[in-house]
């Protein structure tokens, strides 16, 4: 017996077993040789500032992996999505991430080549397990080139 399953239960243990990496969903837009696939909004204040964000994925060693890049007043950096998973059918995604060092986000997602829409709990921690729920719907385009 692992040392994982002799303190976690079953239901933690997918949770663990499940990092940033999915099976690929059925659809024709996630293969080996689409690239990254992005979907975002980003919008621009009349003095410069970026707000907004983005979510790609890839088909990287035949699993579907993911990153956020977020922007609040500058571009940020890609981070790698702690959790990714898809539905059996192949039509949603649900993905986790760090929101800092006591909350997280989790996302639900209807997923097709052109959009994603669903809802985002933010900020869910042990003190507000409920979070913030929000709905969210991106378009994709075209991946943010930079780190």
């Amino acid at each position: 017996m692992s040392a994982v399953t002799s303190i976690a239960a079953p239901s933690m243990l997918l949770l663990l077993a499940v990092t940033a990496r999915a099976q690929v969903p059925r659809l024709p837009c996630f293969r080996p040789d689409s690239g990254k696939i992005a979907y975002s909004r980003f919008d621009t204040a009349s003095d410069g500032d970026v707000s907004g964000q983005e979510f790609s994925f890839a088909v990287q060693a035949g699993r579907l992996v993911g990153w956020r890049r977020h922007a609040a007043g500058e571009m940020g950096s890609e981070e790698r999505l702690d959790s990714l998973r898809a539905s059996p059918a192949g039509d949603s995604l649900f993905f986790t991430l760090r929101a800092d060092a006591y909350s997280r986000h989790s996302y639900r997602v209807r997923v097709t080549c052109r959009a994603i829409s669903g809802t985002a709990v933010l900020f869910r921690s042990a003190t507000n397990p409920a979070g913030q729920t929000v709905q969210l719907r991106l378009r994709r385009a075209r991946p943010v080139a930079g780190p």
